[in-house]
Parts: C-alpha cells; structure tokens; sequence
C-alpha cells in the first residue's frame, strides 16, 4: 500500500489536469509544483494538426469542434476552422432562382403588351386587376372575356354584384376602353385600332419592362458578389474560392442578360413589324 503522501499526491495531480493545469493546486496545506501539473496537462492533452484538445469528456461534455481552448503558447486553431460550423452567405441557388423570377415576371409583363396586337383574344385584357370586397383579382377570375368580332369584346360577371367594380377596373387599365352596360348585365368594348404611334408606344413600354428586368439581375448580382466577399471576410471560404464564385457569378448574370436581350428583340419585332 502506498504511502498516505504519495496517495495525497497522486489525487491532487489528477484534480490539476482536470482544471487544464492553468495554476497550482493547494491541497491539505501544500501547494503542488507547477511541473507536476505541466506533466499532468502534456499527459491529458494530445496534439493532433497544430491543434491542442482535450481527450476526456469530463470538463466539456457538449463540447463541440469550435469549443476546443486554444492556448496561446502553442499553435492557434485555424481561422477556417474557427468558422467551420457558420453558414456561408453566398448561394449560387439562391442567385440562379431569384434572376429566374426576374426573368419570369418580365415575361409575364411582356405578354400583355404583345397580346394588345395581333389577332384579338381574350387574353387582351388580362392585365385589368379588379378590387371589389377588399380583394383584388385578374378580371378573369370574376368575368368571362368573349372575342365578339375582330374588334369587340364581350365581358360578363360570373356575379352581379362585381360589375359596377369591373366597370371601374377596365376604364382604370392603360388600354383606353369604354365599356357600355348592356341589358343582360354585359359589358360590350370596341378595341381601338393599332396606329403606328401606339406601336411605338407599347415598343417602349417593353424597352422600359426590360430595363427593370436588367436592374433586378444587377442588384442580384451586386448583393451575391458582397455575400461573397463577406464570406472570404469571415475566413469561411479560400481566395481561390472567392474568385470561382466571382466568374460564377458574372456568368450566371451575362446568361439571364442574354434572355433578357432575346425577349425584348422578339417583342419589338412583334410589335413594330406585324
């Protein structure tokens, strides 16, 4: 059996590496060396990648890869992995889907300008958005739209009580229509004739919903080259990282760019050339 001292001694360097051997330990009226707690702290401790870890459980039970104490007399934790555990603000998903409803809506503006020439269909007033009871709704929703002649259109509520709103709503819309009441509850429109002037009228109209497309695929762009940045910034991704994301970036916008240039062309060919 071990001496009551030798006993006393051994238990006091154990309860100094658990407290990461940072001071010494006094226990019954005696102070222990601080080079038995440096030789407890090299036996609890591993170095394992320049990085110092503690391998028991005991002190940090829910310690995780960020937790690890980093102590300033050997070699500081990486700043990569400092920040293993944060969520880049960079998306290429996020950029790619958000240029694409710039895209779409820019197609859905642009369909009803083009749909105001050619051969008239009821799609010719679905840009008329009709309030009534504190909601608002595509007039289709509300009306049925009927192509009468190659210059007539027929409107007729699904329901009476929306007709004095959709009245409102089609001498509200851009198109300059003058809807009349008929005896059935209808309303009945003549379309007026394209002229040239209103064709270049409605060619800018495109050139201007087209700009809007541009400026959103900008300022997508703009906030995903920041995102990046920051990124870098925060030692969360590599500088070569940051410069793939850059050519990703500036590629993904030239592509949407390109749509937007080939949506507009096919308009003003529409518009100007029928």
């Amino acid at each position: 059996m071990l001496p009551r001292s030798i006993s006393r001694l051994a238990l006091a360097v154990r309860l100094a590496a658990v407290q990461d051997g940072h001071s010494a330990l006094a226990f019954g009226g005696r102070s222990i060396a601080s080079s038995s707690v440096s030789w407890a702290k090299r036996k609890t401790f591993e170095n394992s990648n320049n990085d110092l870890w503690l391998k028991s459980t005991t002190t940090y039970p829910n310690a995780t890869y960020q937790d690890k104490p980093n102590y300033e007399s050997n070699s500081k934790v990486s700043a990569m992995d400092q920040h293993s555990g944060s969520e880049e603000k960079y998306n290429r998903n996020k950029v790619e889907k958000d240029m694409d409803m710039a895209v779409a809506r820019l197609r859905q503006n642009m369909n009803l300008v083009v749909n105001r020439v050619g051969r008239l269909t009821p799609r010719y007033l679905d840009g008329i958005k009709v309030w009534h009871e504190e909601q608002r709704q595509n007039i289709s929703a509300v009306a049925q739209v009927i192509v009468v002649d190659s210059n007539t259109l027929s409107v007729v509520p699904y329901d009476s009580s929306y007709a004095k709103a959709i009245e409102q709503a089609i001498y509200g819309s851009r198109l300059n229509l003058a809807p009349k009441l008929q005896s059935d509850g209808s309303f009945l429109m003549s379309i007026p004739k394209l002229t040239l002037d209103t064709r270049r009228k409605l060619a800018k109209e495109s050139g201007e919903l087209c700009e809007v497309a541009r400026a959103a695929i900008r300022n997508i762009r703009q906030a995903a080259q920041k995102s990046s940045r920051a990124d870098l910034d925060d030692n969360l991704i590599t500088k070569d990282d940051y410069k793939d994301n850059q050519k990703s970036i500036d590629n993904v916008s030239k592509t949407y760019g390109k749509l937007v240039d080939g949506i507009e062309a096919k308009s003003k060919a529409v518009l100007l050339d029928n």
